[in-house]
């Protein structure tokens, strides 16, 4: 599982739209904000629809929040000559294992070539290597390296010492509880986005 500190790249264009998108779906504020009731029909319909707005301010809150681990993601990473992309991958390898690169690109929902060159350049530097694929002799694995995992080490540590003071108030159950319940809303997207968004021609 990827670490909260390795948001692959600072806020794209899209979820730079995302914000205002959501922020315009519904209105500044619903007849639930304003009255704290369903603006009207039956129950049912009501509490779907406070749902619904619910979940679009945690939406926000999710974008808002990316940009800022994005950053801190930067500014934490070791030496400063990792892209959080890069970061990403090593993560991934640390907590799953041997991957190919179709299957990092398709577990982050991005085109290969990106991943690649993130795959490449940490080749270069030691951190990765490719090795033979038993499955498939034209798609290599890439495995973490001896070097790779001392430098997630690293990265670790530091980071670990700068999020404790912000659990301050903050017990455990409730951040896994958080972090469950924004495992599923991802998933639920991906769905929606497989299932109802048309293909750009």
């Amino acid at each position: 599982m990827t670490s909260v500190m390795s948001i692959e790249a600072g806020p794209s264009e899209a979820s730079r739209d995302a914000v205002p998108v959501l922020r315009g779906a519904g209105g500044s504020r619903s007849a639930r904000d304003r009255t704290g009731s369903p603006a009207g029909g039956s129950s049912a319909r009501g509490t779907s629809s406070g749902a619904a707005e619910a979940l679009k301010e945690l939406l926000i809150e999710a974008t808002l929040l990316h940009w800022h681990v994005a950053a801190a993601s930067r500014a934490l990473a070791a030496d400063g000559d990792l892209t959080n992309a890069q970061v990403s991958v090593l993560r991934t390898l640390q907590a799953d294992g041997s991957q190919t690169v179709p299957q990092l690109a398709a577990a982050r929902g991005v085109a290969r070539q990106p991943v690649q060159r993130s795959v490449d350049e940490l080749a270069a530097q030691g951190l990765v290597r490719l090795t033979t694929n038993p499955r498939h002799k034209r798609s290599r694995l890439v495995t973490l390296t001896p070097a790779g995992r001392r430098r997630l080490t690293q990265m670790e540590r530091r980071q670990s010492s700068w999020l404790r003071p912000m659990t301050d108030g903050l017990s455990e159950r409730s951040l896994r509880t958080a972090s469950t319940l924004l495992r599923r809303i991802r998933e639920r997207i991906a769905t929606r986005m497989t299932d109802t968004v048309p293909t750009r021609g």
